[in-house]
């Protein structure tokens, strides 16, 4: 019976050391001015709203630090750490995927689809890609091209000749499908760099060609899609209609990604970002003052459970107003480097 009594002195021990700390609320607030301001914001923007208030308001209150305070907090948060498992939320995977190879490489790992020669290409250099199909046929450079990540495919393609851009667009535009005897031949190309074959599989060739546009300057873009247009303006259609959707609006350049953000009523850009990962979301909130961000965060935690089609509605009017305000010249869309002079 002694050890229970032990035991229950040392909890009794251990409450009353802490509450001479202060409350838990004033132990939050102190760990969270040691933090600093951008640590902090992240920690808060976590946090259900009505804890919010409270927390912030002691901060304020409490301007500095009791260093004492903050050594036994840390030691109880390193004790509590070293006793509990650590849990992975079920989407932890998923969103690192998204965020380090981009959504369409992400859904390939994830399913399982990126075959041997996709995942082997990734590694050549764009010059070696550009090398070894320059003088292939363009049906098997488009094809070479749908395998390839846009960012690096827009890189491949301007190195190919002029005259054999436009013909390349316009089959990789008109892919449905990647034949296997096609990644025969890419394989038989790849043996030299010692890479692998594989199967065939399917490719949405239209969505591969809109990507691809993203990262190419604006003159060799509108050049491309016109000659595609010249052929099947239906075809150029449901390119330019691929072409922006709202995870290449939130991979702009942040000073571009904030003109739209301000050109947006504030309920239509919370619906509009309902659903999308939190690492995502950081790109929006990060184009923001803190105070914004706040609002912007309260408003989309009150929409709720929402319609998928009001969702997607909202995102044609951010899609829209980011067409507008490009015509306007008031930002660039493109996600490549164009070059500039001094």
């Amino acid at each position: 019976m002694s050890m229970p009594q032990k035991e229950a002195g040392n909890s009794a021990g251990s409450a009353e050391n802490n509450a001479s700390y202060g409350t838990g609320l004033e132990q939050a607030a102190a760990v969270l001015i040691a933090l600093g301001e951008d640590a902090a914001s992240r920690v808060i923007s976590h946090l259900p709203t009505g804890k919010i208030v409270p927390l912030t308001n002691n901060m304020n209150t409490s301007k500095t630090v009791n260093r004492g305070m903050l050594r036994h907090v840390l030691k109880r948060l390193m004790t509590s750490l070293e006793e509990s498992p650590v849990l992975m939320p079920d989407s932890f995977v998923a969103d690192i995927l998204h965020q380090a190879l981009g959504d369409e490489r992400a859904r390939g790992v994830l399913s399982g689809r990126s075959s041997p020669v996709q995942e082997r290409l990734m590694w050549l250099e764009p010059e070696s890609v550009a090398s070894m199909i320059r003088d292939e046929n363009p049906q098997l450079q488009a094809v070479v091209l749908a395998s390839m990540e846009p960012e690096f495919s827009a890189i491949v393609i301007k190195m190919l000749a002029p005259s054999r851009q436009k013909e390349v667009a316009l089959k990789l535009s008109q892919l449905k499908e990647i034949p296997a005897a096609s990644l025969d031949t890419i394989s038989e190309l790849l043996d030299r760099h010692d890479m692998g074959v594989a199967g065939g599989q399917s490719v949405n060739g239209i969505g591969r060609m809109a990507e691809m546009l993203n990262y190419l300057d604006a003159e060799v873009s509108s050049s491309l899609l016109q000659r595609i247009e010249e052929f099947d303006s239906d075809l150029a259609e449901s390119i330019v209609s691929q072409r922006l959707n709202i995870d290449h609006l939130l991979q702009l350049n942040p000073q571009h990604l904030r003109v739209i953000i301000e050109s947006m009523e504030t309920d239509v850009l919370a619906m509009a970002l309902k659903g999308l990962p939190t690492m995502r979301l950081e790109a929006v909130f990060e184009c923001m003052s803190r105070r914004a961000a706040s609002f912007l965060r309260d408003e989309m935690q009150s929409l709720g459970t929402v319609r998928i089609s009001q969702v997607r509605k909202a995102r044609d009017e951010m899609i829209a107003v980011a067409r507008n305000l490009e015509e306007e010249e008031l930002i660039e869309l493109s996600l490549g480097n164009e070059a500039t002079v001094s």
